[in-house]
């Protein structure tokens, strides 16, 4: 079966029965709306959009572009408050895109995430100076942890 079709339904079912418990959960107010943007950095639309969908059981906003230069203009205007890139991208790496970012906005929290075989060199000296790592496929509980410690909530 698909990995992408199972994290769907994970998704649908986390929608339905934790939506209340994950703000609950996350701190956050009940009656407030209190969503925080999180920049979503993947040539793959399936992958941001089940991100984002995840992103919003917890009351983040997901923005998605699909390659390294939409997203710098993206960080150039707006506020985001943390950015989530995949690492193997078309153009503009996300080992690129990392080092642009941090250079631009060393406070700026950003978390690779890949599918790929994370023991080569050049992919370790990332993950070692990223603030998070996600690992694909990931489960909802996952990013739930992420968000926590990357993000303090």
């Amino acid at each position: 079966m698909d990995k992408t079709i199972i994290l769907g339904e994970e998704i649908k079912s986390y929608r339905c029965n934790l939506l209340s418990a994950g703000r609950k959960r996350m701190g956050l107010n009940m009656a407030a709306d209190v969503s925080r943007k999180i920049l979503i950095v993947d040539d793959n639309r399936n992958m941001s959009s089940l991100l984002t969908e995840i992103l919003e059981v917890f009351d983040f906003e997901g923005v998605n572009v699909e390659n390294g230069d939409k997203a710098l203009d993206k960080l150039r205007n707006d506020h985001y408050d943390m950015v989530i890139t995949d690492l193997k991208m078309p153009g503009m790496s996300g080992e690129e895109l990392f080092g642009a970012i941090k250079h631009a906005y060393p406070k700026l929290p950003v978390v690779v995430i890949t599918g790929y075989s994370v023991s080569s060199p050049e992919t370790q000296k990332i993950l070692t100076k990223a603030d998070g790592f996600l690992h694909k496929p990931f489960k909802v509980t996952d990013v739930e942890g992420l968000l926590k410690e990357v993000l303090k909530t």
